[in-house]
């Protein structure tokens, strides 16, 4: 494949195209570097949870990162291979290539370490593709269909339920949830500005809003397949306590500030609501007075 793409007849066409990918790769790498300061260095206090620490980003930063590299040094040993057409007068990767040349590296030896560097760019990619589903950056595909189906009301603007046509009021297992509230913990991107916001979690309450979204979605992740077979699976396995602390369901005031700093859509405000509802007129559990807002 990638002699192919030495051989490509059409190589001629796009050397503006090839120029932009490789400064756009070194800028890329300078955001990735301001990146990691940001968050492991002068740490915000939104980038501070323990949500927001897990190794998912180092992973994601460091694909990024080898991306970029392998685009630039694939062209460059392309150059140094002798290589011809846009990808040998792309700006950066051309003059690291010029370098290896008047470092007297081997033509045939520029030309394995193209081949190389062309199959790993592959490789990062596909393994990128894999490892989305199974982080946090399943937000890159849920957080534009959730931004889509947010609710047009104002921020914190909560549903009155029907009392004469409800079976059960609130919700407390996952099919109680609407869909939007399950698409919700997929599309968060875990960036912690909804918790940073929260009153109640800056107070020192258990509250936090990002871990309620996170932990609804890994209680439907856990127990997702098995309650499709049957439902009453889910009863030995409690979303609250067992994923949810209950007190941090009656420690939200319900002002809607999660919502409204929250760039993709996620409403926490009604998911909270909805399973203090249940614990009330469901389960007679009331916030005890001690515990008053």
């Amino acid at each position: 494949m990638a002699q192919v793409f030495r051989n490509n007849p059409n190589q001629e066409r796009g050397g503006g195209f090839a120029s932009y990918l490789d400064v756009l790769a070194v800028i890329f790498l300078f955001v990735i570097f301001l990146g990691v300061g940001r968050r492991w260095w002068k740490t915000p206090r939104r980038l501070s949870f323990d949500l927001t620490q897990k190794l998912d980003a180092a992973v994601i930063l460091t694909f990024i990162t080898v991306l970029m590299c392998l685009t630039i040094l694939t062209e460059a040993f392309y150059v140094a291979g002798n290589g011809t057409g846009p990808h040998a007068e792309a700006l950066i990767g051309r003059a690291i290539g010029e370098a290896f040349i008047s470092a007297n590296l081997p033509e045939s030896s520029a030309l394995a370490l193209h081949e190389i560097g062309w199959w790993l760019h592959v490789l990062v990619i596909l393994s990128f593709s894999i490892v989305i589903p199974l982080s946090k950056h399943t937000h890159l595909l849920g957080a534009p269909v959730n931004f889509f189906f947010r609710s047009l009301e104002t921020p914190g603007t909560l549903t009155t339920p029907n009392l004469e046509k409800v079976d059960a009021f609130g919700a407390f297992n996952v099919k109680d949830f609407t869909w939007k509230q399950l698409l919700d913990g997929y599309a968060c991107a875990v960036c912690g500005r909804c918790s940073d916001v929260c009153p109640a979690n800056f107070s020192g309450k258990l509250l936090s809003p990002m871990h309620i979204v996170a932990n609804l979605k890994d209680h439907t992740q856990k127990v997702g397949p098995s309650i499709i077979k049957d439902d009453s699976i889910e009863q030995d396995n409690p979303l609250v306590p067992n994923s949810i602390p209950e007190e941090a369901i009656w420690d939200c005031l319900t002002c809607g500030a999660c919502v409204s700093e929250c760039p993709v859509g996620v409403e926490h405000v009604q998911t909270i609501v909805d399973v203090r509802r249940h614990l009330v007129m469901e389960k007679a559990r009331y916030l005890k007075p001690d515990k008053q807002p």
